[in-house]
């Protein structure tokens, strides 16, 4: 991206100007933010209109991303119009969009342009529902926009109280459900509820929809023009096409960009003259759309190969462009595999070469986002055919929804734990304690329902978890020793399940706990097990300075568990002291 836009300068703040490496193109600090009693001077802005204000990439079918310019004009437009289609301006916007992703426009000119708050979030918030929903309160945030399947995350998972403040909610980026809407009219129905559709070739947003509680959404609307912006849903010979048959969606007016950088075969095929308004141009969206009675506009997919992943565009014969570089793949199919509204990218290989996939697999994360590299490959001799030469998609073998070869069962209770909770979530019937959750069909809306699912249960692991440890085996490790919160505990959970008085564990003289995995391996299914280590052995905390006061703090922490007795304890070696001490307070 850095030289098909033929950037020569990049902005960078002092503290981590030495941290980027951008090759020959030059670094200039950032300046110091201006003191209140310093004011730029005033500049003209008319020449700029037509000038490109930033530059958006997205997915190419080529192998190559394009980008989009977009001019302040278009900026303009998309901004000035958010103030008549919504009813309310933002007292307070929470920010979750990158700054590489273009519905990070909306919240950012939007808010500042009201005089709205603009909250910008942690990093990897998302990953923690409850920091998350802990901000939104903190910060009386009144508007949001993100994912669907995010803000299904938060619906399912966060407080109610918490998101009180709340006045309204975006979502877009990817198809909006009926269970979605169904959800939010149900836990948070004073709150208003968008749905926006927009390309970034269209400066953002073109069309959008409030969802109304009395409404029948069998099938979901994006809604109808914003101010300024002119939508047509056309058949093959470019022409309307009547009430509720379906065509392909068009974009005109004012928010329409001119084009893509440094690419004009493409631009010539996207960006045609408006048969309806001469001297003006359309947008080809390659969107599949129907016009209801009352105008307002469904969505019905994609009539070309690319797809939305999450809410990113993803060319899917950009993955195969890809993939068919590689030497020993003859063909490739590369087909989206939808089951319980989870999309998973599947790649079908024409090869003599068996293990080919894991090659190919390990190219295609030099060369794309983990969010396009597929989930499952499947590798056959000889790709099933058409008579005309073409793949025979309908015959083509059902993915294998499982992971590697080196399959390696869960050996204690933490790991069928985790082991449960992926195969929910990623929907695969057999994951190995050493898979990796982003090779498998993982990513970061994913992460935050197994870190809620967790935290369901008993198993407190942080909100960059699976994103540092990205296997079952890494993330039971954690849990075990007692790493997962950033406050120490001596409690160890080995064993959370059961409404049986718990049993506590208590080290030996070496602080070990671990051993004790066995016995509640083996405990019976009711009977939660948990392990009492000292302080100390993390290098961070004190250690106790006699067996008292171990077992005053043992108690303290068991309580937390298990706040009455009677409490049942066990110990070997040096913990049979400790134990007895314990038995003694109580």
């Amino acid at each position: 991206m850095m030289a098909d836009s033929s950037a020569k300068i990049v902005l960078v703040q002092t503290e981590i100007k030495d941290q980027l490496s951008t090759g020959l193109v030059s670094k200039v600090e950032i300046v110091p933010f201006l003191s209140e009693d310093e004011k730029p001077e005033s500049f003209e802005t008319q020449d700029l209109l037509d000038k490109a204000a930033y530059v958006i990439y997205t997915s190419g079918s080529t192998g190559q991303p394009k980008a989009v310019p977009v001019t302040h004009s278009n900026l303009i437009h998309s901004n000035v119009a958010r103030f008549h289609f919504y009813q309310d301006t933002p007292s307070s916007f929470l920010l979750l969009s990158s700054f590489s992703f273009d519905s990070s426009v909306a919240g950012i000119f939007w808010t500042l342009c009201s005089g709205g708050k603009l909250v910008l979030p942690p990093q990897r918030i998302e990953q923690d529902v409850e920091q998350l929903s802990t901000l939104i309160q903190k910060e009386r945030v009144s508007h949001s926009l993100m994912l669907p399947s995010l803000y299904q995350v938060i619906l399912t998972f966060a407080a109610k109280e918490k998101l009180q403040s709340l006045v309204a909610i975006i979502v877009a980026g990817e198809a909006c459900s009926k269970g979605l809407i169904n959800e939010h009219f149900k836990k948070l129905s004073p709150v208003k509820l968008y749905n926006e559709y927009g390309p970034t070739e269209a400066s953002v947003w073109c069309i959008a929809h409030e969802f109304i509680k009395e409404d029948n959404y069998n099938t979901v609307p994006i809604g109808k023009a914003i101010p300024n912006a002119k939508t047509y849903i056309l058949d093959q010979f470019m022409q309307p096409v009547p009430l509720g048959i379906s065509g392909e969606l068009y974009i005109g007016g004012i928010g329409v960009t001119k084009g893509y950088l440094n690419r004009p075969d493409l631009t010539g095929e996207k960006f045609l003259p408006n048969p309806f308004s001469k001297g003006e141009q359309i947008y080809k969206t390659g969107d599949v759309a129907r016009y209801r009675k009352d105008g307002i506009i469904d969505f019905l997919g994609r009539s070309d190969s690319q797809v939305k992943i999450r809410g990113h565009r993803v060319e899917l014969e950009e993955i195969r462009s890809i993939i068919l570089q590689q030497k020993d793949v003859n063909e490739a199919v590369i087909y989206i595999h939808e089951e319980n509204g989870n999309k998973n990218i599947i790649a079908y290989l024409e090869s003599k070469v068996e293990t080919v996939e894991q090659f190919v697999q390990k190219e295609l994360k030099t060369k794309l986002p983990s969010y396009m590299v597929p989930s499952s490959f499947v590798v056959m001799e000889s790709l099933p055919k058409l008579p005309n030469g073409k793949v025979d998609v309908n015959h083509l073998p059902s993915p294998s929804l499982s992971t590697s070869i080196n399959y390696v069962a869960p050996a204690n209770e933490i790991q069928e734990q985790l082991v449960t909770i992926w195969q929910e979530v990623l929907n695969l019937k057999q994951i190995g304690i050493h898979d990796n959750f982003f090779d498998i069909g993982g990513d970061s809306i994913r992460s935050i329902q197994i870190i809620a699912k967790a935290r369901k249960i008993g198993l407190q692991l942080k909100p960059a978890s699976v994103l540092e440890h990205q296997t079952i085996a890494q993330l039971s490790e954690i849990l075990m020793s007692a790493n997962s919160e950033d406050t120490w505990s001596s409690i160890v959970a080995l064993k959370t399940s059961g409404d049986k008085v718990p049993l506590f564990c208590i080290h030996s003289g070496g602080a070990h706990v671990l051993f004790y995995q066995g016995l509640a391996k083996n405990m019976t299914i009711d009977r939660p097990v948990y392990a009492i280590q000292p302080s100390g052995i993390d290098g961070d905390e004190d250690y106790h300075n006699s067996v008292v006061e171990m077992a005053t703090d043992y108690i303290s922490e068991m309580k937390k568990i298990q706040q009455t007795g009677p409490y049942h304890l066990i110990g070997t070696c040096f913990g049979n002291a400790v134990g007895l001490e314990m038995m003694h307070q109580l």
